[in-house]
């Protein structure tokens, strides 16, 4: 249930960030909104299709996501050649990982990574509203406001 939450979270939360930020100069906003769209997909596909996790699913995720932010940067600003080719390279190399024994060390490490988060993300969320409600009142008190 708290996987279903968060993907739709993170899916409606970065279509609408990309749809705002798309055209402008907010690029950390559109990197951010494609990354939570396409992880909120990714969230989500396995619970619709009844996909399993194998080896290698979400080092071969990550990497997919983050090349396909690295291109909706070059798609927003042209002049940006950098984030073509590193969103490329990206996208190779996701496609690389399931394929090929060099990978292992990054597929287990990131596996396990991403296992473990999913199973704390609601502990996550409550230290950091805590450290914002807290980072909040330390600038009040410093403000005098």
């Amino acid at each position: 249930m708290q996987t279903i939450v968060l993907g739709i979270v993170f899916l409606f939360y970065g279509f609408f960030a990309v749809s705002f930020s798309f055209g402008t100069n907010k690029h950390g906003i559109l990197f951010l909104g494609v990354s939570l769209f396409l992880i909120g997909l990714e969230l989500l596909l396995p619970l619709i299709f009844v996909i399993n996790y194998s080896a290698g699913y979400f080092a071969t995720s990550l990497f997919f996501i983050l090349g396909a932010a690295n291109l909706m940067l070059f798609l927003n600003s042209r002049e940006l050649k950098f984030h073509l080719i590193f969103g490329i390279l990206l996208i190779v190399i996701s496609i690389v990982i399931p394929y090929s024994e060099i990978f292992w060390l990054i597929d287990l490490a990131v596996d396990k990574t991403v296992l473990i988060l999913l199973n704390i993300w609601p502990v996550i969320l409550i230290i950091a509203g805590v450290g914002i409600l807290t980072s909040r009142k330390t600038d009040i008190i410093k403000n005098g406001n």
